[in-house]
């Protein structure tokens, strides 16, 4: 029998994974107690580096900060105060400023440039109470300067403001609110929106530039929430509520005359909320006195204002309370109906994506997908292209495990991109024991340790031979040869151990028969102990003259398909059992289908002949 060998790829280069496929990596493990976690939170990037909330052996939360490795995460904060972790901490000057308490001043506001030395006290505002509680919030970012609310020695929140010195840290307003849980103030040019309570003067919406500070407009509260206010068109729209309306939609330019309300939904409170701007219009979950909590549309203007579907008809809600804009869409998440939502902003373009059976949040954009996780307990983190089938747990290429994350509104996002990965607070078996900080990569995790030297095939009698050499092996845990009849879509041929680590060459061979694999298309993966991978180049093996025809039948279309591997012309016929011929053609390299749709059920032979060929198949039609 003649030896055939198309390619016999021999090359000496050292593979690395450097693979597009998704993986997770844990940056470091925070807390080293049994079935413990860190519960790392506030990721937030500045000058370069990522700092975050974590709590350690000690349960106690604190300052760290990383570069992404296990090496350059280290400890900064002392022993910090984070009742309401999104709030507190904010990227300013090249700085990072976050609420903490080092035992001495109380719970005041520091900033730290990612360095022990450079976590400083910026300064202590309030001396009074024992102990010392000012509890630094909200702190928003805007027009040069950095705002924050801050209880006073009055045992108030005021509002103050900071250029990033002691010096010029300097009280705003009085008085403006009691304590309590606040978010981020609404920003609209220059400006910073406040609500001021009636503890002490006027109370209202008010706005300042750090210079100027003025009431936009009284008797009217706003709610400072994430997603519960929205610029649109040099405009802000926030969910006010004043003794006449309830809480409702409003809208302001800035000026007492510009700030009105826009709609009054219900007569008892429309309670506008998850405000997001999508093709030049805002939506936002509201409920009025026909449809409950349903998606609703506007243009700025009450004629404008409309509901977008009543996906549960009548008084009933769905709580569309989550939104984001992707891939031309407006995606939203039911929290009464567990569902994801997508639309183009009209009735009929309202349409069911998937049921999710718990209700989602969006995380986060990243590799070209969504990335939701529960905004009430501990899920495993989904991903989403925005189609059904492409909305399921979140894939990795390094661990088989599912990924838990954990999404909590009220701290805002846990997701963060920096240096092209997604961190977030993440737990997986085999990578993490608790939730500990983790990312989302693309890029290269390290090298495979791993140097092949060659991948070759050839075909005798009818079976194909793979060989594979390697060098200096480490830690190299298996390969999986994987085969495919048409070069693109692989599957499993076998899995064999690896020597792992292994000094000095090895060599590696598998066969089988070559009609398990007409296309002759082969490829090696390569795996190592961490469960990091690459492929080697694919090679494709010539078959011999007489194994080249593949006949099939396929009842979905009812068609006889014969597969042509070798560069030749051949006749086949299709005869009855009995040798009647009932058809016949030529066929050439490639595939031929043949119409056996008047044919009636049972078995027939299909004859396929050329100068060296003869080769028959028994079929049966049904």
């Amino acid at each position: 029998m003649k030896k055939n060998i198309l390619f016999c790829f021999v090359f000496v280069c050292t593979f690395l994974l450097a693979s597009n496929a998704q993986i997770i990596q844990l940056v470091k493990e925070i807390n080293t107690n049994v079935n413990a976690g860190s519960n790392p939170q506030s990721f937030t990037v500045c000058n370069n580096k990522l700092f975050f909330v974590a709590q350690d052996n000690s349960d106690i939360r604190r300052l760290w900060v990383t570069t992404g490795t296990e090496a350059s995460t280290q400890l900064l904060g002392f022993n910090p105060s984070f009742n309401n972790a999104h709030t507190v901490v904010a990227a300013y000057n090249n700085e990072l400023y976050f609420a903490n308490d080092d035992g001495i001043h109380g719970s005041e506001l520091w900033k730290s440039d990612g360095t022990v030395a450079g976590t400083v006290l910026l300064k202590d505002i309030y001396t009074g109470g024992n102990p010392p509680y000012s509890a630094p919030e909200a702190l928003t970012v805007n027009n040069g300067k950095l705002f924050f609310d801050e209880i006073g020695d009055n045992g108030l929140f005021n509002l103050y403001m900071t250029d990033g010195t002691a010096a010029g840290t300097v009280i705003i307003k009085e008085a403006i609110r009691p304590a309590g849980i606040a978010g981020v103030h609404p920003i609209l040019g220059a400006d910073i929106y406040f609500s001021k309570d009636n503890l002490n003067g006027t109370y209202g919406l008010w706005k300042t530039d750090g210079t100027t500070t003025v009431l936009v407009k009284d008797n009217i509260l706003d709610v400072e929430r994430p997603g519960w206010f929205a610029v649109m068109n040099n405009k802000l729209y926030l969910n006010v509520a004043d003794a006449t309306t309830g809480t409702e939609l409003w809208v302001t330019d800035g000026t007492t005359a510009g700030t009105h309300i826009v709609i009054n939904l219900s007569t008892n409170s429309g309670n506008p909320k998850g405000m997001t701007v999508y093709n030049s219009k805002l939506y936002f979950s509201a409920s009025d006195d026909t449809h409950g909590e349903e998606l609703f549309v506007t243009d700025g203007t009450q004629a404008g204002t409309n509901l977008v579907k009543d996906i549960l008809v009548g008084t009933n809600s769905s709580l569309p309370r989550a939104s984001i804009v992707y891939n031309g869409f407006l995606y939203f998440s039911t929290t009464n109906t567990n569902e994801l939502w997508k639309t183009d902003g009209t009735e009929a373009g309202t349409v069911l994506v998937k049921n999710t059976f718990v209700p989602l949040n969006f995380a986060a954009i990243w590799n070209g997908k969504m990335y939701l996780a529960d905004g009430q307990n501990i899920i495993h983190l989904q991903e989403s292209d925005g189609t059904s089938g492409g909305t399921k747990d979140a894939a990795v290429q390094n661990v088989s495990f599912p990924i838990d994350a954990v999404y909590n509104p009220d701290q805002g996002f846990n997701f963060t991109e920096y240096n092209s990965d997604l961190y977030f607070a993440g737990r997986c078996f085999t990578i993490t024991g608790g939730f500990e900080p983790v990312r989302l990569t693309l890029g290269q995790s390290g090298p495979l340790p791993l140097n092949l030297l060659s991948f070759t095939g050839e075909v005798k009698q009818n079976n194909d031979l793979l060989k594979w050499t390697t060098a200096n092996e480490i830690n190299t845990d298996y390969f999986i040869v994987e085969q495919s009849s048409d070069g693109s879509v692989f599957k499993m041929a076998t899995k064999i151990k690896a020597a792992g680590t292994t000094p000095g060459n090895k060599d590696y061979s598998f066969a089988q028969s070559s009609l398990l694999n007409t296309g002759g298309f082969y490829r090696l993966k390569m795996v190592d102990i961490n469960e990091a991978f690459t492929y080697s180049p694919v090679i494709k093996l010539k078959r011999d003259n007489d194994r080249l025809i593949t006949a099939m039948y396929n009842a979905a279309t009812k068609q006889i398909r014969l597969s042509n591997y070798a560069n030749i012309n051949y006749k086949w016929q299709l005869a009855s059992l009995g040798g009647s011929i009932l058809s016949h053609g030529t066929a050439r390299q490639g595939l031929t289908a043949i119409n056996s749709s008047n044919l009636a059920k049972g078995t027939y032979v299909v004859i396929c002949t050329a100068n060296n060929i003869n080769q028959n198949f028994k079929l049966v039609i049904y």
